[in-house]
């Protein structure tokens, strides 16, 4: 009964369950043992030294009957008495662990609902996470209901990490979702992906004009300017939008283009919307290929530098050299740095191509310097 109880108690607050076995302190089968044990050995300790103790004391066979008699009703009496404080005593064990279980489950419980918000939910605006924005498109794509996917991105946010830290950049994260929140009505939802990366699933009217209102009424609750601390900040945004089934019959395709569609945005002058269009998945593959061909010739020291000569007019004395950064195709065609360098800004290659160029160039004013070109006094290093 105990088992079944306790069972009971734990299916109705939090659908676990929990089972003891045979050894347990509130087993049935062990309380019964134990009652039974505890009344053998008294009944038996009783009869046995009781009648006993009668038979040296008593020799009148009448007055052992009589005392005989008084006795069951003191055994009756003293057992009642035994068994209540057996039974209440096993009773009160029982609700201490009946009071431990629940208030294990409860602890479950809270744990259960803090694994739900940190496995769902973005811990700092409250919003949904990644993870379940996905869960929700792939739920929606199974149903066979169309979506439109807007990602937002707000292409100035470094500058506020970088100029009052990281606390006042999460106030303006906070600030970014609470007005995006303010506009969008469920069904349609809204999920913070990363860093300043927001996304909102439009599930109710996915027609163009619709889809480019629903932008237009997120960027006016943002606004233009966002204020902390007697400094303002300019808020653009750039957004990418993919619709499903339209650009994509799957959760992956329709995250990954309305991220390109997005990316493209920015890259085109930042502030802008974009939907995603066939020709950016074409073009995403050309950058990576090209990012790959950037890394090769960084390993390889495959780029050139061209030097031209700078005069001093009114001497004719040659007073520098510019250093201009060349690169061929495995055909021995010239890639247009217009072409290489903002990609590898873009990549962060940059960086390494820097430190090549720098390094080449100052290798070759030491070869000059060496051949008597000593009052060389401008190096300059361009595109």
């Amino acid at each position: 009964m105990f088992k079944d109880v306790k069972k009971r108690i734990i299916n109705k607050d939090s659908n676990i369950d929990i089972y003891l076995d045979e050894n347990h302190e509130v087993s049935p089968h062990r309380e019964a043992f134990i009652v039974m044990s505890i009344y053998g050995v008294f009944g038996l300790l009783w009869v046995g030294l009781s009648d006993a103790l009668l038979g040296l004391v008593v020799d009148d066979i009448q007055t052992y009957t009589e005392i005989q008699r008084i006795k069951g009703w003191l055994y009756v009496l003293i057992t009642m008495v035994l068994i209540y404080s057996i039974v209440k005593n096993r009773a009160n064990i029982f609700k201490k662990s009946v009071e431990k279980i629940k208030s294990t489950c409860d602890e479950l419980l809270l744990t259960k609902e803090e694994l739900k918000s940190t496995a769902y939910y973005d811990s700092l605006t409250g919003l949904l996470n990644r993870t379940e924005l996905e869960a929700e498109a792939k739920r929606l794509i199974e149903a066979g209901n169309p979506f439109a996917l807007i990602y937002i991105n707000f292409d100035n946010f470094k500058h506020i990490n970088d100029t009052l830290g990281y606390e006042i950049g999460d106030e303006f994260l906070k600030y970014v979702s609470d007005r995006i929140r303010s506009v969008i009505v469920p069904p349609d939802v809204v999920a913070r992906l990363s860093s300043d990366e927001f996304a909102i699933l439009l599930k109710t009217d996915t027609s163009l004009d619709s889809i480019e209102e629903q932008v237009r009424t997120i960027i006016g609750a943002i606004g233009k300017k966002w204020r902390v601390n007697n400094h303002g900040f300019f808020v653009s945004i750039s957004t990418g939008i993919a619709i499903y089934p339209k650009d994509g019959d799957n959760k992956e395709t329709i995250f990954r283009n309305a991220d390109l569609a997005m990316n493209k945005a920015k890259n085109e002058g930042k502030g802008r919307s974009l939907f995603y269009t066939d020709g950016m998945t074409a073009d995403n593959s050309q950058k990576i290929r090209m990012a790959s061909q950037i890394q090769s010739a960084i390993e390889k020291e495959a780029f050139m530098l061209y030097y031209q000569p700078l005069f001093n007019l009114n001497s004719g004395e040659l007073t520098g050299l510019e250093a201009l950064i060349r690169w061929k195709d495995k055909h021995n065609n010239f890639i247009s740095p217009g072409e290489f360098i903002p990609l590898s800004e873009e990549t962060g290659q940059i960086y390494d191509i820097e430190k090549w160029v720098l390094s080449s160039a100052l290798k070759q004013k030491k070869v000059l310097e060496d051949l008597g070109f000593s009052n060389m006094s401008k190096f300059h290093i361009s595109q």
